[in-house]
């Protein structure tokens, strides 16, 4: 599945940067300099509101103030993006990371006390599915079992430490080699009913995805 494959991508860096993704996710903190563009991908902000769901036990109050924060973090980073054939801005970077943390902010500001603690404790398993490519939106469909979610612990740290030990021109050659290698380990832990959960959402994403880029570039629906 080929939108599995931009994911594997990051499976080595994010890897590298597990632990300080964990405090990231459920404080809302700016990471720490390695790293710093991957972890922004996993702030509260953009954790999916049906990962958000399963683990803090939002209320429907909750639920519809979390999808218009999230709706308009992506509409603000989507009109971001450079149009075709304009040169990027070079501040738009920064401008991505301002309206992250402030989404990220206003989350917080919605979660109780007893969310966030519950936020937090299920951060380290959040980073090591992030960082294996496995993606959040379904994790509660997926009903992962503790000897599953131990093994794919054991595989994400397994990865971490075969980076760190490798140097950066070696991480460059090797990094496709690590990212298959730990996708096949995760896939084969799935049973076939979870790998089916899966390549639905990939596929229905792939969809909206496609729709999107014919609205943005003016093209028709086929008939």
């Amino acid at each position: 599945m080929t939108s599995r494959a931009r994911r594997l991508a990051l499976v080595a860096g994010a890897a590298l940067v597990l632990a300080s993704v964990s405090s990231a996710i459920a404080q809302g903190q700016a990471p720490g300099r390695q790293g710093r563009q991957r972890n922004a991908r996993v702030l509260v902000a953009q954790i999916p509101v049906e990962l958000l769901q399963t683990v803090c036990k939002l209320t429907p109050e909750q639920v519809t103030k979390i999808k218009a924060i999230q709706t308009k973090l992506a509409e603000d980073l989507r009109a971001l993006r450079p149009q075709q054939g304009a040169a990027p801005d070079p501040a738009a970077a920064q401008k991505r990371r301002d309206l992250t943390q402030q989404a990220t902010t206003e989350i917080n500001n919605i979660l109780t006390p007893e969310q966030k603690e519950a936020l937090r404790n299920a951060a380290p398993e959040i980073a090591v599915l992030r960082s294996l490519g496995i993606p959040l939106q379904v994790v509660g469909d997926l009903k992962l079992t503790d000897e599953q979610k131990k093994k794919l612990t054991d595989i994400a740290r397994e990865i971490r430490e075969k980076v760190q030990n490798l140097s950066p021109e070696e991480r460059r050659s090797k990094m496709r080699e690590l990212t298959a290698d730990a996708r096949t380990k995760a896939e084969a832990l799935l049973t076939a009913e979870q790998k089916e959960v899966i390549k639905k959402f990939n596929e229905e994403n792939r969809q909206r995805r496609g729709r999107a880029g014919n609205r943005r570039g003016g093209a028709n629906p086929p008939a």
